[in-house]
């Protein structure tokens, strides 16, 4: 898994940032992202450059091949990424006792 619920920024959290973002990747020919670029914007600075900054860190991919099956650089445009933020289910009450009757 490449992201996870621990990586939203904490001032789009506090501002009840959401959306989805797209990038293309440049990826090299050992098949780390190389360059980030983003394509649609989630509408939230902070939430974009999240997104590049974990895919650049965190993305690793089976290196493109040329005719000859030699690895080679390509560009890869990523599946939209959502950002949603999650409410917390309210604890549950502790159970009230009731003494023997």
């Amino acid at each position: 898994m490449v992201f996870s619920a621990d990586d939203y920024p904490a001032d789009a959290m506090q501002a009840g940032a959401e959306g989805t973002a797209v990038v293309d990747l440049r990826i090299d020919a050992g098949g780390r992202p190389r360059s980030c670029r983003i394509v649609q914007s989630s509408g939230n600075q902070s939430l974009d450059l999240a997104t590049c900054r974990i895919m650049l860190i965190r993305a690793r991919f089976t290196p493109a091949r040329d005719s000859n099956g030699n690895p080679v650089e390509d560009t890869f445009r990523t599946p939209p990424i959502r950002w949603q933020l999650v409410e917390e289910p309210e604890p549950l009450a502790p159970p009230t006792l009731q003494p023997p009757q």
